[in-house]
């Protein structure tokens, strides 16, 4: 469904005059709708009285569908202003509230941005939609690609803080709400992630596994109940696995399908499709898209909208015709960093507290994976961080400045990359992720840091909740079972790995063909771009770039010199470019 709404003065003429309007006194509020296309919502709920309008869509876990608002959820208070929830409802859901007596209409979304608004003010009128191409098509306005926004696409492969590839559209940022009361508007927070970071003193450390998988099963049963079957995407990692284990407790294996995707010889394929024949489940093989680049990026950009890179590292037309049969997707959507896949080092912590400069050096050495002078190079402009990201970072309110880091991490790289990266195809599929409800990620954060720390309570909980699972291969263990003891092993195919990747270089670098697939790449290789199909589609991006004023036309030619020549560059760096020549095409033409 796409939605969009229209908030503009009495009698103004805005989008269409089609639209039905919800009248206030001085303002209206219009939505326009179109159920044919855009994300699948569950549960679509309306109210509207004489002095009151509410919207809501999504879906609350636990909650049946029904033509009734979620038990108790903000959006059926009256007060327009007012989103306070206790408990934070889980699930994933955006809602409206319209005060018609008072002119005030405010906006929400769920608090890991599962769901966003994106909001943009054009004259005397306001739209605020759940889609960006959706918002181009009803404005029709004549829109200009944020070049502010360029260099983070490059060095970065997603955008910052609420930034979007459109000049003056702008992302609903997590925990927040977006009042607008007539010629005004103000952004308010309704929650932060600090909320959930209340480490428990001397919590008895031999309960935690048991309690781990105790509220994880709770989460996972109040996301599939009133479903009638769930699709889970398996990987070589633990965390959908643990799902796994967690739903075979719950329905019978009739009623569980997996699907795993790569080629033959990656590692996430190979235990993906392995460790769900297994578990006895349904097991969906997805090979490669084979299609044109021109078509992938097309269909991934009806996905992303450009806020990620639109390069699809995933067999599109494949996952997509499974989506179609199974709609119901449980994620293990960011369950590593949840449990402390990211937490830093005691001796990290401190140095965080006593240095800016070394907060910034973790924050890039995870956010940045083009070197800025590499990306900055092909740029007119050559701030490296025109948007001044690194002060934003640096004034996050926290007691503690790794819990500025952590808000950093959820609030930025988290829900403005890995949420376009995992949830794919939402026009499709709806995503039910667990790992993200407030009695675990509450449970999780409360744990010491010496159980956090490398994920060591997590893993311990998996391993004896679910033996059979854990100890069957991992991805991060190179193929071998955490069960046992595979050091040599291990050393042995790092060494057999790296020299056929290395000599895969070299031969590539004169025949321009792939002739190795690393085990712990999943889908595309460093060089798929280079490949003689791909060539035509990423020539003409590039040439056409070349002649766009934000970029230099000098450094282009060097660029396009040395990818005819099938010289090394970083596909990161076309992953972005690609991107931004997307930007131009459907947003600015």
């Amino acid at each position: 469904m796409h939605i969009c709404f229209e908030y503009s003065p009495q009698n103004h003429v805005g989008a269409s005059a089609e639209d039905a309007a919800i009248s206030g006194r001085d303002y209206r509020l219009i939505l326009h709708r179109r159920d044919s296309s855009g994300p699948i919502y569950p549960h679509v709920w309306e109210r509207s009285e004489p002095t009151f309008y509410a919207f809501f869509a999504g879906r609350i876990a636990g909650e049946p569908i029904k033509d009734a608002f979620p038990a108790g959820h903000a959006v059926a208070n009256r007060d327009a202003s007012d989103w306070a929830m206790t408990p934070e409802p889980d699930g994933s859901w955006l809602a409206v509230k319209f005060d018609r007596e008072r002119d005030t209409v405010s906006f929400a979304a769920d608090f890991c941005l599962l769901q966003r608004w994106y909001y943009t003010q054009q004259g005397k009128s306001w739209y605020v939609s759940n889609s960006l191409l959706y918002l181009k098509e009803l404005i029709g306005a004549s829109w200009r690609v944020n070049k502010a926004a360029i260099p983070y696409m490059l060095m970065r492969g997603y955008l910052p803080l609420d930034q979007t590839p459109i000049a003056g559209v702008y992302g609903l940022r997590s925990g927040r709400i977006l009042i607008i009361e007539k010629d005004s508007y103000r952004i308010e927070r309704r929650l932060e992630p600090v909320y959930f970071f209340n480490e428990i003193p001397n919590i008895e450390a031999a309960a935690v596994p048991e309690e781990i998988r105790g509220v994880l099963k709770r989460a996972v049963a109040a996301e599939i109940a009133h479903l009638d079957a769930v699709c889970i995407p398996l990987s070589g990692g633990s965390d959908s696995r643990f799902l796994l284990g967690c739903v075979l407790e719950l329905l019978p294996k009739e009623k569980i399908t997996a699907f795993t995707f790569g080629h033959k010889n990656s590692l996430d394929f190979q235990i993906g499709s392995g460790l769900a024949k297994q578990a006895g489940v349904r097991a969906i093989e997805l090979s490669f898209d084979d299609r044109p680049l021109a078509e992938l990026l097309r269909d991934s950009m009806r996905t992303v909208e450009g806020t990620y890179w639109c390069y699809p590292n995933h067999p599109v037309s494949q996952l997509r015709e499974t989506l179609k049969e199974h709609p119901s997707i449980l994620s293990g959507y960011i369950g590593d960093l949840v449990f402390g896949s990211y937490d830093l080092t005691p001796e990290s912590a401190r140095r965080l507290e006593t240095s800016e400069a070394y907060f910034l050096e973790q924050i890039h050495g995870i956010a940045d994976v083009v070197p800025p002078a590499e990306a900055l190079k092909l740029l007119e402009n050559q701030d490296e961080d025109p948007l001044k990201t690194d002060q934003a970072c640096l004034k996050l309110t926290a007691n503690s400045r790794e819990n500025a880091f952590a808000m950093w991490l959820w609030e930025d790289h988290l829900f403005n990359r890995t949420n376009f990266a995992v949830e794919l195809h939402r026009d499709l599929a709806f995503y039910h992720a667990p790992f993200i409800h407030c009695d675990v990620l509450k449970f999780a954060y409360s744990l010491p840091k010496s159980l956090r720390l490398n994920q060591k309570a997590y893993r311990q909980a998996m391993r004896q909740a679910y033996p059979s699972l854990w100890s069957y291969p991992l991805k991060n263990n190179y193929g071998f079972s955490p069960a046992k003891k595979s050091g040599a092993r291990i050393w042995a195919a790092r060494v057999f790995r790296k020299a056929m990747a290395g000599a895969d270089n070299l031969l590539g670098s004169y025949t321009g063909k792939i002739h190795y697939y690393h085990p712990m790449d999943n889908y595309e290789h460093s060089r798929e771009l280079m490949q003689e199909r791909h060539r035509g589609d990423v020539l003409a991006a590039l040439k056409r770039l070349r002649e766009r004023e934000a970029f230099r036309t000098d450094a282009m030619s060097v660029l396009i010199n040395n990818y005819e020549k099938r010289k090394p560059i970083s596909k990161y760096l076309l992953f972005g470019l690609l991107t931004i020549d997307l930007w131009y095409q459907y947003y600015e033409a």
